[in-house]
């Protein structure tokens, strides 16, 4: 984002001049993260489509439906965290970008209509037009995932301190919600000897919480997608059945 940022401004007593005082880079705040675990949701269905397009049996359409509906809840919960808890924060600053702020009711009226077309007869048409809506709906959602990390993120750097945006940003995470996806695509040994320390977290919350989130997004979206690529159902135990 190369626009002057005072034409962002909103309140005099806060100009945009805190970028420098953060410590974390920007490839490594936690709203760049979180979009990472969705990126990775949607190459995980990308792959399991692929299967399941050419051979739409009932197994493989309920494990694509397992994956389908942990990214589904992910996304809606996202959105809902951002305009709920963090837009209404960022615009006592700074005017929120349209570039950013457009795509919401766009990308949620695409996720309902896939929704409804998982819902269909499960044929093989069905699978077809899931798949090619699919694809739309993923670069769709890369772009707008983009138009924020371009725009909204450094006005968000600009205008407020890391220690100002500390609560707002811990709220966020706890409203948005599927933490084990996050925890997943950061990798299970960065995020408790990096990120849990980096954020002040004490270590019992690694077994209480993003342990038993972690598991919950490996049964939901990795197991099934690993069963779909080996041509063999899922069973109970997180494992692909061997027999």
């Amino acid at each position: 984002m190369t626009e002057d940022f005072s034409t962002y401004q909103i309140d005099p007593n806060f100009p945009p001049d805190k970028a420098g005082e953060w410590k974390t880079p920007p490839k490594e705040d936690t709203w760049v993260l979180s979009h990472h675990s969705l990126r990775g949701e949607l190459k995980e269905i990308e792959k399991a489509l692929v299967h399941v397009v050419s051979d739409p049996i009932a197994w493989k359409i309920a494990a694509l439906e397992s994956m389908w509906k942990y990214h589904r809840g992910h996304v809606l919960a996202h959105h809902k965290a951002e305009e709920e808890i963090m837009q209404p924060v960022l615009s006592t600053r700074f005017r929120y970008p349209e570039k950013a702020s457009d795509g919401h009711k766009d990308l949620e009226k695409n996720v309902e209509e896939l929704q409804k077309l998982l819902e269909g007869d499960g044929g093989k048409e069905s699978i077809e037009s899931f798949q090619t809506m699919f694809q739309q709906y993923a670069i769709a959602l890369r772009q707008h995932l983009q138009d924020e990390e371009d725009t909204a993120l450094p006005l968000l750097r600009a205008f407020f301190t890391q220690k100002e945006f500390k609560t707002t940003g811990k709220r966020m995470g706890a409203e948005g919600g599927h933490a084990g996806s996050f925890v997943y695509y950061i990798g299970e040994e960065r995020f408790r000897n990096e990120f849990m320390s980096k954020w002040g977290m004490p270590f019992f919350l690694w077994y209480i919480v993003f342990a038993p989130a972690m598991k919950e997004y490996r049964l939901q979206v990795i197991v099934p997608g690993e069963c779909i690529a080996a041509n063999v159902p899922p069973k109970e135990e997180s494992t692909c059945k061997t027999s």
